[in-house]
C-alpha cells in the first residue's frame, strides 16, 4: 500500500525539538522528503512544499507566523497556509491552519504552567495557602473591619473601576473568567487594596468551575509576588490600561456592568463625569494605591538587606 505522503516535500521548522520533531519523523516514516529546519522560514515556502508544520513554544511567535503564511496563500490564491495538526500523528489527513496550530502552541504552554505548578505544590504543600518566599510574610497587608468591606467591594463587582467590577460579575454569575482578567483583579486586589491574596485565592476557589488548588494559589502567588517570582511584586497592573488594551470598544464591560452601557467605545473605560447615578465612584485612587503598594515592599527589601 502506497504511503500518504509518497514523494512529497514538506518543510518542518522546530523540527529539533518537540511537536516538530515528532511530525517531521511521522512525515519521513509516510514517504515524505522532509526539509527539517530549526527555525521558523521567513517568508514563503519553499517551490513545491505542501506541507508545513511549526514548533511554537511562543504564541505571539506563533500569531505572527501564522499571519505571514495565510497572506502568502492568499497571494497563492489558496484560503489558507495548510499545516500538519499534531493529530496528523495518527490521522495523515487530517489538516489544520496555523493559526489554529498557535491557539494549539498556548494551550500546550499553560498545561506547562499547570503542571509546574503542580510540582511545585508537591514539593512544598504548605504553599497553597502560605507564601512560598519567606521573605515576604513581612509585607504588611490590611486585615482589619476595613479591609473586610474593601474585600467585598472587589467580591461583588463594585469597585468602581469597570473592568474589575466586569470580570468579578462574570465570575460569580458563569464560574470562569478569562486568564488576563484573573491576573488583573488578583493585582487590583493585593496592590490596590492591599489585601491578603489568599482571600481572593479563597474566593476564587469558591466560585471558578475549573479552580484547581496548585494553578489557583500559586497564580496568586505569580501575581503578588510572594511565588515563583516571576511576576515581581512591583509589578503592577493599571485597570484602565488594560482595559483600553484588551477591550477597546468596551464590549465586554458593556455586557457585565449594564450601569455603563449607554457610554459609547472605550469612554465606558473612564466614565468620569458621565458615570451614571447608579453605578460607583472609584473606590480608590489606582495610582496612589500603587505607590503605597511599593512603600510596602521596600520596607520588606529593606528589612532584608
Amino acid at each position: 500500500m502506497a504511503k500518504s505522503h509518497e514523494g512529497k516535500l514538506a518543510l518542518v521548522t522546530g523540527a529539533t525539538r518537540g511537536l516538530g520533531r515528532a511530525i517531521a519523523e511521522r512525515l519521513r516514516d509516510d514517504g515524505a522528503k522532509v526539509i527539517a529546519t530549526g527555525t521558523s522560514p521567513g517568508g514563503k515556502p519553499p517551490e513545491g512544499c505542501e506541507y508545513m508544520a511549526v514548533d511554537f513554544t511562543d504564541a505571539k511567535a506563533a500569531e505572527a507566523f501564522a499571519e505571514k503564511m495565510n497572506q502568502r496563500a492568499h497571494e497563492l490564491g489558496a484560503d489558507s497556509s495548510h499545516f500538519v495538526n499534531p493529530h496528523g500523528l495518527h490521522d495523515p489527513h487530517h489538516f489544520t491552519t496555523a493559526r489554529d496550530l498557535a491557539i494549539i502552541a498556548r494551550a500546550a504552554s499553560e498545561l506547562g504552567w499547570r503542571e509546574f505548578y503542580a510540582d511545585v505544590l508537591l514539593h512544598h504543600p504548605e504553599t497553597s495557602w502560605r507564601n512560598l518566599n519567606p521573605r515576604m510574610d513581612a509585607m504588611p497587608v490590611d486585615t482589619d473591619a476595613a479591609a473586610r468591606a474593601r474585600f467585598e467591594r472587589w467580591a461583588s463587582g463594585s469597585t468602581g473601576y469597570p473592568v474589575i467590577d466586569a470580570a468579578m460579575r462574570q465570575l460569580r454569575s458563569t464560574g470562569w473568567m478569562h486568564n488576563r482578567l484573573r491576573m488583573l483583579v488578583a493585582s487590583f486586589l493585593v496592590k490596590a487594596l492591599h489585601l491578603p491574596w489568599q482571600w481572593g485565592a479563597r474566593h476564587f476557589m469558591e466560585h471558578l468551575l475549573d479552580g484547581d488548588v496548585a494553578s489557583n494559589s500559586h497564580g496568586w502567588q505569580w501575581t503578588a509576588g510572594t511565588g515563583t517570582d516571576a511576576a515581581p511584586y512591583f509589578r503592577v497592573f493599571n485597570p484602565t490600561t488594560q482595559a483600553l488594551r484588551f477591550d477597546p470598544d468596551g464590549e465586554f464591560v458593556r455586557r457585565w456592568v449594564p450601569e455603563l452601557a449607554s457610554l459609547p467605545g472605550a469612554a465606558i473605560h473612564e466614565p468620569g463625569v458621565r458615570r451614571p447615578d447608579g453605578y460607583p465612584s472609584p473606590m480608590v485612587d489606582h495610582g496612589a494605591e500603587r505607590d503605597e503598594a511599593l512603600r510596602r515592599y521596600r520596607l520588606v527589601t529593606a528589612g532584608s538587606r
